[in-house]
């Protein structure tokens, strides 16, 4: 009996050898990306690693340390091209990247590392949905299955990517501030916006990456459309939580939800962060971070002055990620710290409200830890984000404008207050946390599958070989109405006959009559 047990473990210890010893290679193309993107990126190069693939990345922020990651470091700074986000806030800095994305993602392309890359020594390749399109100019010619990542939810272009159709009578556009159910004038609206989008990206993006791809010799003169290449993408990965989309929406099997590969449970803060929170004692914590994009020091003095004024008169301990070691007038009951351990912060049951610009990633570690919001939106996807989260009830937003000491202080006093806010939140943890798989065991799940069946092709959506008119049927609702105008008009002028003869023989025999008298 002994000796089965024995056997059983070598077994078993052999099995797990061989599972990680062949691993696959994955070449990840991601080669720009904000710190924030590469939570989600960097997450799956990770999740892959330690399942025992061998992971390629391609990246402009080398930042993992694993025995089966190679990182090639692009070496492209993003910073010189990205204004003061508070003076830019909006979408003037998206209007300025987009200007600059195809010069960008050619001078990536251009690099030696990636024109030595030999594709089709790799059983997949992963391309993120953020300025890579030039590289799909790699993958033109190869039979390697490819997934898309995409560190946002679904944009309106990556819906015809994989051929989900997208429905802007119910959906709100990512970016708008609507919210569902839509008015008339907002369905209008955001199918207005959707057909913008789709046009901007169709007629003048993607044309100007092909442009400067080819100008610089990295793209064949007579290279396919790089809409044709990209949808030969086995799956997209978008980074949300279907359980918390409101409202509820179709999604093709090609839409894999892999949202909060970022979030964890909480591990110990270090001795003087738990010191500072524990010390707060029953009025508790604030945790206060702009995120790792947006520079706090580029923050205007009289929103700074607003901030540490109210942060005075609370009996809360707060803790604020900000550039420099100190600050004018700061209050004893306010730590700064240029680096925080968010997560780790947001898990301490005495942490009671997160002040945050409401990126996404952000967003998704409050829900996760069960920690109310109050947001104050910059750019992007940011203000929509904040809009939602407040009509979900688990957040307030204050736009920067409106930004006063009375506004901001009787926020934060109500949130701290009413109980609803909390139970809201635990809600929304519960239901993200309650899925039949992991975000991680997702990824790997989904990768493998389309290893193991070149690019899983039965799975494809056949709305990617359709016309838009056939797609809604467009052509057969107008024969439709083209038939039944026929039809009524057919009707029309038989019934005229049939009242002009009925009456010519009223006035016939009423000749007659008067002819035989």
């Amino acid at each position: 009996m002994q000796v089965c047990k024995v056997q059983l473990v070598a077994l078993l210890l052999l099995l797990s050898c061989g599972m990680y010893s062949h691993g696959s290679k994955i070449l990840v193309i991601a080669p720009f990306g904000t710190k924030s993107h590469w939570q989600f990126f960097g997450e799956i190069v990770k999740t892959l690693a330690n399942r025992g693939h061998h992971v390629t990345s391609l990246t402009s922020l080398p930042m993992i340390r694993h025995d089966n990651v190679t990182e090639i470091d692009l070496d492209i700074d993003l910073d010189p091209i990205i204004p003061n986000t508070f003076e830019n806030r909006g979408w003037g800095v998206s209007v300025n990247l987009l200007k600059r994305m195809p010069g960008m993602c050619a001078e990536a392309l251009s690099r030696k590392q990636v024109q030595d890359i030999k594709i089709d020594e790799y059983d997949l390749i992963f391309i993120g949905l953020f300025v890579s399109d030039c590289f799909y100019g790699l993958l033109e010619d190869t039979q390697v299955p490819m997934i898309t990542m995409s560190p946002n939810g679904l944009v309106s272009y990556a819906h015809e990517l994989e051929g989900n159709i997208d429905f802007p009578s119910f959906v709100p556009m990512m970016g708008t501030t609507m919210l569902h159910p839509l008015t008339f004038t907002q369905r209008l609206l955001n199918t207005l916006a959707n057909l913008f989008s789709h046009a901007l990206t169709k007629y003048y993006y993607l044309p100007s990456v092909e442009k400067a791809c080819k100008e610089a010799a990295l793209c064949r003169p007579n290279m396919r459309s790089i809409e044709e290449i990209a949808a030969k993408s086995a799956f997209l990965f978008i980074n949300n939580v279907q359980a918390l989309e409101t409202p509820v929406r179709p999604y093709v099997p090609a839409v894999i939800h892999a949202g909060g590969l970022n979030c964890r449970p909480a591990q110990p803060l270090p001795e003087d962060l738990a010191s500072w929170i524990e010390g707060s004692g029953d009025a508790g914590a604030i945790y206060f971070s702009l995120g790792s994009f947006i520079k706090p020091k580029d923050m205007p003095e009289k929103f700074r002055q607003v901030f540490v004024k109210v942060f005075s008169t609370l009996p809360q301990r707060v803790i604020w990620k900000w550039d420099e070691a100190s600050m004018p007038g700061l209050p004893p009951n306010v730590k700064l710290a240029k680096w925080l351990p968010q997560q780790d912060i947001l898990g301490h049951p005495k942490v009671h409200l997160f002040i945050t610009h409401g990126g996404l990633f952000s967003t998704l570690e409050a829900i996760y830890h069960a920690v109310p919001i109050l947001g104050f939106p910059v750019f992007a996807d940011q203000g929509s984000n904040m809009i939602k989260s407040t009509a979900d009830g688990i957040a307030e937003t204050i736009d920067w404008d409106d930004l006063s000491e009375d506004l901001l202080n009787n926020t934060i006093h109500k949130m701290l207050t009413d109980q609803k806010y909390q139970k809201t939140v635990n809600h929304r943890s519960q239901l993200m946390r309650d899925q039949p798989m992991s975000p991680r065991d997702v990824v790997v799940y989904w990768t493998e599958y389309a290893i193991r069946h070149k690019g899983a092709p039965h799975l494809q959506s056949p709305v990617k070989g359709m016309a838009w008119y056939q797609i809604y049927n467009v052509d057969v609702w107008l024969s439709l109405i083209v038939i039944s105008l026929a039809c009524l008009y057919l009707d029309i002028k038989i019934l005229i006959a049939l009242v002009r003869r009925c009456c010519y023989r009223t006035k016939t025999t009423g000749e007659l009559k008067k002819k035989k008298e």
